[in-house]
């Protein structure tokens, strides 16, 4: 049924767009042209998750400071249901933040 894969079937992005067509898949270019030009498959695919996770612009709209904790870190990662590493992975990847302070 539409909105769920089967435990077996291995998800790719082809298999996320066959069981939601309406939402558009970002194109490798777009997230080869965030990362590294040398960059890894898994390192792309790793992004595509993160963002898929924890998509930066909802992030941004939680960030009010230039600067952020740990307690912050933990709280988000709380409400995306993600760990605490996704998220600063994300705040340092999409540059939403200056400085984490640890």
């Amino acid at each position: 049924s539409p909105g769920t894969v089967a435990a077996s079937s291995p998800l790719t992005w082809r298999s996320i767009h066959t069981q939601w067509p309406g939402h558009a898949l970002p194109a490798s270019r777009s997230l080869r042209s965030r990362s590294s030009p040398g960059a890894r498959p898994l390192d792309l695919l790793r992004a595509f998750a993160a963002e898929l996770l924890a998509p930066a612009e909802l992030l941004s709209r939680e960030i009010s400071s230039e600067t952020v904790g740990v307690e912050v870190l933990d709280r988000l990662a709380e409400q995306f249901s993600v760990s605490p590493w996704v998220i600063e992975h994300q705040l340092e990847n999409h540059r939403l933040v200056r400085e984490i302070l640890h």
